[in-house]
C-alpha cells in the first residue's frame, strides 16, 4: 500500500515535467498493482481452504460428541433443536475464524503505529492507551453486555414470529378458499415487516456504538495534536503525527468491533455447550454374531376332550 501510495504521487508529480520519467512510475504503478492483485487472489483462496478444512474437522468432531452419547438421551431431546444450534455454531466458528485471520494483519499496522507515534511524541501513547482502556472497561463493555441481552430477547421474539408466518404461508390457500386473500397477504407482510424490524434495531444500537467510538477516535487525535504542540511549540511533526494517530485510531476501532463481534459469534457457539456437557458417552461392547440352531427330534400331542380322542406322534430315527 506504501509502495502503490508512493508511486502513485510520484507519477502525478513529475508527468507534467518529465513525462518519460512519469510513465515509468506509471508503468511500476501497474506492474505493482497487478502483483498486490494476484497476491490478494491467492490469499484469499488459501484462506478459504484453511477455512473449509477447519470447519470439516470441527463439524466432524462435534458430531461425533453429540452422536456418540446415550441414544436414549438423544431420542428423548429435541433433536430439530439441536440441529439448529449446531447449524448456528458452525456458521458463527466459520465467521469468527475467518474474522480472526483478517483483524490478525493489522495487528502488524497498529504495533508500527505505536511505535512510530511513541517516537515523535511519547506521551501521546499513554494518553491514547489510557483512553481507550478506560472507555471499553467503563463504556463499551456495559453496552456491549446489554446488547448480548438484547440479542437473545430479540431471536426469541424472532423465533416466534417466525413460525407464525411459516404457519400464515403454509395456510395461504385457505385463506383464499374462504376469500380472505387480502387478510393473508397484510398478515404475513406485517409479520414478514416484524421480523426485519427486530434484527434491524439491533444492527442499528451496533452501528451507534461504533459511531461513538469513532467519535472517541476523533478527540484522541485532536487532543493528542494539541498537546504535542504545547509541548514542543512547533508543528515540525503534526503532519506525520496526525497520519499516524489516524492509522491508530482507524486499526484500534476496527480490531474493538471485531472483538464485540467476536463475542457475539462465541454466544453462538455456547448454546451448543450445554448439549456437549449434559451428554455422557454411551459405552460400546464388541458386537458378537450369535448363531442359534433349533432341533425337534420327537413331538407328540395329544387331546382329549369330549369329542373322539386324538393323538399325533412326530419321531425322527
Amino acid at each position: 500500500m506504501t509502495l502503490s501510495t508512493y508511486l502513485n504521487v510520484s507519477f502525478f508529480s513529475t508527468v507534467t515535467t518529465d513525462v518519460e520519467q512519469g510513465l515509468k512510475y506509471l508503468f511500476l504503478m501497474i506492474i505493482f498493482e497487478n502483483i498486490t492483485s494476484y497476491c490478494s487472489l491467492q490469499q484469499s483462496v488459501a484462506k478459504k481452504t484453511f477455512i473449509l478444512d477447519f470447519l470439516e474437522c470441527f463439524r466432524t468432531k462435534l458430531n461425533q460428541r453429540i452422536l456418540s452419547t446415550n441414544w436414549i438421551k438423544i431420542k428423548l431431546s429435541d433433536q430439530e433443536d439441536i440441529r439448529q444450534k449446531i447449524e448456528k455454531a458452525c456458521s458463527s466458528t466459520e465467521c469468527l475464524v475467518e474474522d480472526l485471520i483478517d483483524q490478525f494483519r493489522k495487528i502488524f499496522k497498529l504495533i508500527l503505529a505505536i511505535i512510530t507515534i511513541f517516537y515523535i511524541c511519547p506521551i501521546a501513547t499513554i494518553l491514547i492507551g489510557i483512553i481507550y482502556i478506560s472507555s471499553y472497561y467503563f463504556y463499551l463493555h456495559q453496552q456491549n453486555s446489554h446488547l448480548l441481552d438484547l440479542k437473545k430477547e430479540i431471536s426469541e421474539k424472532y423465533n416466534k414470529l417466525y413460525l407464525k408466518y411459516f404457519r400464515a404461508k403454509s395456510n395461504m390457500f385457505e385463506y383464499v378458499i374462504h376469500h380472505e386473500k387480502n387478510k393473508i397477504i397484510h398478515l404475513t407482510n406485517e409479520l414478514k415487516i416484524d421480523m426485519d424490524k427486530q434484527w434491524f434495531s439491533l444492527t442499528y444500537l451496533y452501528h451507534n456504538l461504533s459511531f461513538k467510538e469513532d467519535i472517541l477516535g476523533e478527540l484522541c487525535i485532536f487532543t493528542t495534536i494539541i498537546v504535542y504542540y504545547i509541548l514542543n511549540g512547533t508543528s515540525t511533526f503534526s503532519i506525520p503525527l496526525y497520519h499516524h494517530l489516524t492509522k491508530l485510531t482507524y486499526t484500534m476501532h476496527s480490531i474493538l468491533m471485531s472483538y464485540i463481534r467476536w463475542i457475539r459469534l462465541k454466544k453462538d457457539y455456547d448454546l451448543v455447550r450445554p448439549i456437549l456437557e449434559e451428554y455422557d458417552e454411551r459405552m460400546n461392547v464388541e458386537q458378537i454374531d450369535l448363531q442359534y440352531e433349533f432341533q425337534i427330534e420327537n413331538l407328540s400331542f395329544k387331546y382329549k376332550g369330549k369329542r373322539e380322542e386324538f393323538h399325533l406322534q412326530y419321531t425322527i430315527y
